[in-house]
């Protein structure tokens, strides 16, 4: 494969990304002659219109909070970023021509799935962002119900003052898709009535740095099955690796 091919992830404050490390592994077993490198931006408009000055890019992942941007700036996505309005993965095409992914999906569906195995259960998801967005339409084609929470109220979302230990004991999943927890609120956790969690509980943070947040540990003190967001990173990342792959010249 020609040397020189770089990709990369661009996002706000990622110095703490395992990404790096991820597809330099899977460069490695790919016999892969590629870098990759953070694009740590506070302007994504003003990077993506200086694209050119990256002539070896070819292709890059999309993190918080830019991943709305990109779905509403490329206009060639596949299917999954028109259903969830959200793009991770991007590929660049000659001349300078993006067309934008969304291996969220894929990646989140395989880790819940391992994750929840065939226990038949209704999910809360905590939060309403683009990651959210995401998770709902994966359990969705699981066929797992799900209710979100957020800050605000709305006919189908329910705020956090609303939530009870009824609710709580009836939502035997429960995602967090808030950075509550995450390197840039640290020690912070959503504000759910944790005491009705229980041992028949899985409580999954889509946050994997640091490894156990402040709501997973809540989990564990209760005997719930927790999981972090280690493996939907890695399962997205390969599906972006396929789809790099198919470009590479």
């Amino acid at each position: 494969m020609k040397k020189n091919n770089l990709y990369g992830l661009i996002g706000k404050n990622i110095g703490y990304s395992l990404s790096p490390f991820i597809f330099q592994n899977i460069f490695q077993v790919e016999k892969c002659d590629c870098r990759y490198e953070l694009f740590d931006e506070t302007d994504p408009g003003k990077w993506l219109k200086n694209l050119k000055n990256l002539p070896y890019l070819k292709g890059f992942n999309v993190t918080i909070p830019y991943k709305q941007f990109f779905a509403e700036k490329i206009k060639d996505t596949d299917h999954a970023v028109q259903l969830t309005g959200t793009v991770n993965t991007i590929v660049i095409t000659s001349p300078f021509h993006l067309k934008g992914f969304n291996t969220d999906l894929p990646g989140f569906e395989k880790a819940i799935r391992e994750f929840t195995g065939n226990d038949k259960m209704q999910a809360l998801v905590l939060g309403n962002g683009a990651t959210a967005s995401t998770v709902k339409h994966a359990l969705n084609k699981l066929q797992i119900p799900a209710q979100t929470v957020s800050r605000k109220k709305t006919k189908s979302i329910l705020t956090y003052d609303e939530l009870n230990e009824k609710i709580i004991a009836s939502h035997r999943l429960i995602i967090n898709t808030t950075p509550l927890g995450s390197a840039q609120f640290p020690g912070q956790k959503p504000n759910i009535p944790y005491e009705a969690i229980s041992r028949n509980h899985y409580l999954f943070d889509v946050i994997y740095s640091p490894p156990l947040t402040p709501f997973l540990i809540e989990g564990l003190k209760r005997s719930a099955r927790v999981e972090n967001g280690l493996k939907m990173l890695v399962y997205q990342a390969w599906e972006a690796w396929k789809i790099w792959k198919k470009y590479i010249k």
